[in-house]
């Protein structure tokens, strides 16, 4: 069995998931050049429809799909391996329930897996928003590198195949089930065990997608950044940083795990009990209206950060709901 064979995850998917994956080479031969920058990069998008949105915004079933794999022989005779996916579209998350935000195109993740000189694993790195979290890292790595290097988190296995669990939406990957937070537990990953992504494997530097990795797809007006998760040796020379112009070093993001809850099913509701607290303080009223007004209470905290948004949420870069009057008046969801 070669390297990419014995590697390669299982990608899981949330069972509410909506964006799947696209191919390397569908991408490119249905996505058109974008209006080139002053830097002189360039991103590809897909062509809207008559409302301006993007085409298409997902795919609605799992079907066999292409990655890409890349390998990287270091000079100390480690190997790095990548497993590169790409989603057409990366939905939106709803900041404290109500507002949406993080959505963009072209979103790209990556599996690692570094191999020491021995063989050995060395560690798996997982994507998750232009950061990696390690995991199953070797002892001898974690005594001589420390920090974010330094932990004991491992991921799932099935069938002797290391398990990845994408985030619904935004599809950052980590290492098993659960809720992790961000934006405070008001915007989080919420991963599951769920469906598993179909994919076949080409070799990246035969993809014609190839020369386009580091311009995927534009965002807040500007090219996704997609920092680390593109560090890859191209042709074995390091690409050049946007800002320094210094060569890129792999895994210059690795940063330590995301505080989660686990394991359990309903963890991405755990910070919202936060919307209880005015109910029940007014329920600790001698009001004989109580009741009432405690679930007039527990409403409108959502319409008026609704609201909030909605007229000043560009100031915080967060984009107007497009949603209509019936979205408008549903008061909470999660995507």
């Amino acid at each position: 069995m070669n390297l990419v064979e014995k590697y390669k995850p299982i990608v899981k998917l949330h069972p509410n998931e909506k964006f799947f994956p696209i191919g390397w080479n569908d991408w490119l031969q249905r996505t058109k050049p974008a209006k080139a920058f002053p830097d002189g990069s360039q991103g590809r998008l897909f062509p809207t429809d008559k409302d301006g949105n993007p085409l298409p915004n997902d795919f609605a079933k799992l079907q066999p799909t292409q990655a890409l794999y890349h390998i990287m022989n270091n000079d100390d005779g480690s190997v790095d391996l990548a497993y590169m996916y790409l989603f057409a579209y990366n939905g939106s998350k709803r900041l404290l329930g109500v507002a949406p935000t993080g959505a963009h195109s072209a979103d790209v993740e990556i599996f690692f897996v570094h191999l020491l000189p021995s063989g050995e694993l060395g560690f798996y790195g997982l994507t998750t928003h232009g950061q990696v979290q390690l995991y199953n890292v070797h002892p001898s790595i974690r005594a001589s590198r420390g920090g974010a290097y330094d932990n004991s988190e491992t991921i799932d296995f099935e069938n002797g195949r290391p398990v990845v669990y994408s985030a619904v939406n935004a599809h950052a990957f980590y290492g098993q089930p659960g809720s992790y937070f961000r934006f405070y537990g008001f915007g989080n990953d919420n991963t599951a065990d769920g469906p598993a992504a179909l994919f076949f494997y080409d070799n990246a530097l035969n993809s014609p997608a190839w020369d386009y990795m580091n311009e995927l797809g534009i965002k807040n007006g500007k090219p996704s950044v997609l920092g680390l998760q593109m560090q890859l040796y191209q042709q074995g020379k390091p690409p050049l940083d946007r800002e320094t112009k210094k060569p890129q070093q792999l895994y210059r993001k690795v940063v330590p795990h995301f505080f989660s809850l686990k394991r359990f099913k309903f963890a991405m509701w755990v910070p919202y009990l936060l919307y209880l607290v005015l109910p029940l303080i007014v329920m600790r009223t001698k009001s004989k209206h109580r009741a009432r007004i405690a679930v007039g209470v527990f409403f409108l905290q959502f319409y008026v950060l609704k609201a909030f948004f909605h007229f000043f949420g560009n100031s915080f870069g967060i984009p107007q709901d497009k949603e209509d009057i019936f979205g408008f008046l549903f008061p909470f969801r999660l995507y």
